[in-house]
């Protein structure tokens, strides 16, 4: 019976463990793929031939056989696509409420066509084509219907992120995003950086938000609201960043102002205030997940410790 209790206690143990550790398996395998498609991206980049600055502008790649400019057929397709939003409109559905997957995209293993790196969100996440929740289980998605990230003008590319997901972070710390935080999105042709220039809490159907805005080139960064809420609540935290020719080589924002502003919009107070109920949420919880598997290690360490030292005291 005592070799079954222990055989229980130990299963036990191994279990509440397993528990604990989980959040930290999945970054490591999700830093490994990262870590992997950067490799790989590194060895495919090179000088992209001249286009237009403007999508509005018919353009197709020239036929090149340079192998450092891999899927160039590819970019002209994002590029006719892009353009197609301008000139056709555009049509988008939140991802939260069935958005349409993307086509087959030839080229694109599963839709993977990059990563997205965040680093005052401290992320790196793998950047997959189409949100769907397929694509968004795995790390994060551009919404179709929006821009591809490939840069011009007239471009604004939504990239959606779940809030938590299983154990792992993805958009959990969008609220720690401030004036001039960056973002980093790395494809097969090229790094492009963004700088966070505002934020908005809107509706899930209000899609006039996300939309291009003439003459810039940006990236929106999606995720559900708020962050405490049990359930879809219909709101979307919304971060807009601008192109930046300035690269900050990952070192977090830089702004002179470390708020980002909050554009006002008819949501209710106690939902629109992201750095209230939900920053100290999201505090607790990334304390607790530093701190609570280490300290749970040390315990059960030290109980083993004392517990094979009362074995071995000789009783009197």
């Amino acid at each position: 019976m005592t070799i079954l209790k222990r055989t229980l206690g130990a299963l036990l143990l191994i279990l509440a463990l397993g528990l604990f550790l989980w959040p930290f398996i999945r970054e490591i395998r999700t830093q490994s793929q990262v870590t992997s498609i950067e490799e790989d991206l590194e060895g495919q980049q090179g000088t992209l031939p001249d286009r237009p600055s403007e999508p509005s502008v018919e353009w197709s790649p020239p036929q090149l056989s340079d192998p450092s400019l891999p899927l160039l057929d590819l970019y002209g397709e994002f590029w006719a696509y892009n353009r197609s939003l301008v000139t056709d409109g555009q049509e988008i559905t939140d991802a939260w409420e069935g958005s349409p997957e993307a086509p087959d995209i030839s080229g694109l293993t599963d839709g993977l066509l990059g990563t997205i790196e965040i680093p005052d969100m401290g992320v790196s996440l793998p950047l997959y084509v189409g949100a769907s929740s397929d694509h968004l289980s795995k790390g994060a998605a551009i919404q179709w219907g929006t821009s591809m990230p490939i840069g011009g003008e007239d471009t604004n590319s939504i990239i959606v992120g779940h809030r938590g997901w299983y154990g792992s972070a993805y958009f959990a710390y969008i609220n720690r995003m401030e004036t001039g935080s960056m973002v980093y999105i790395h494809t097969p042709w090229d790094t492009l950086a963004y700088e966070a220039v505002g934020r908005k809490i809107i509706t899930s159907d209000d899609l006039d938000s996300v939309s291009i805005q003439p003459g810039k080139d940006m990236v929106t960064l999606l995720s559900c609201h708020p962050y405490v809420a049990a359930g879809e609540t219909g709101y979307r935290y919304v971060v807009y960043c601008e192109r930046t020719e300035e690269d900050r080589e990952q070192s977090g924002s830089q702004g002179t102002s470390r708020s980002l502003p909050l554009a006002e919009g008819s949501i209710p107070e106690n939902i629109a205030d992201p750095d209230g109920t939900d920053g100290t949420v999201v505090f607790l919880e990334l304390t607790l997940t530093r701190y609570l598997p280490p300290l749970t290690l040390f315990l059960c360490a030290l109980i083993l410790f004392l517990g094979s030292r009362s074995r071995k005291t000789p009783s009197k």
